[in-house]
């Protein structure tokens, strides 16, 4: 039973981690590269690339402190750029975008919950399949 639910935590762990990323905006590569999980940590320091600009790379996850996910521990996915949270929620928004969230590609502010909310439902299914 333990495996089991160690499978489902790494499931939901490295599936919002890929999909944070394959859906974070794209100018430099910056901001994608620099997604980081933790465990049991809630900050993380800068971490330079390499970057990719490339909208189809691969990135893989980039595990700080930990190796394998395990139940019982608390999986974040940070990104510690000071431009991060304008562009995932549109708040402490620079002064440039005059307090208004902007996008390139026409998504609304908050996107990443739509992506946690994809993931609860594919480890919902995975559950009731056990």
């Amino acid at each position: 039973f333990n495996d089991e639910v160690d499978d489902l935590v790494k499931l939901a762990v490295l599936t919002l981690d890929s999909r944070i990323k394959q859906a974070s905006p794209v100018d430099t590569g910056r901001f994608r590269m620099n997604w980081q999980l933790t465990e049991n940590k809630d900050s993380v320091s800068e971490k330079a690339g390499p970057f990719n600009n490339s909208k189809n790379a691969i990135i893989p996850p980039a595990k700080i402190n930990y190796q394998k996910e395990k139940a019982g521990n608390i999986y974040s996915l940070i990104n510690p750029l000071p431009y991060s949270e304008a562009v995932c929620f549109g708040t402490n928004t620079p002064p440039s975008w005059k307090n208004s969230f902007k996008s390139k590609d026409n998504r609304s502010a908050g996107w990443p919950l739509k992506e946690v909310a994809a993931v609860v439902r594919i480890i919902n299914k995975a559950q009731s399949k056990n």
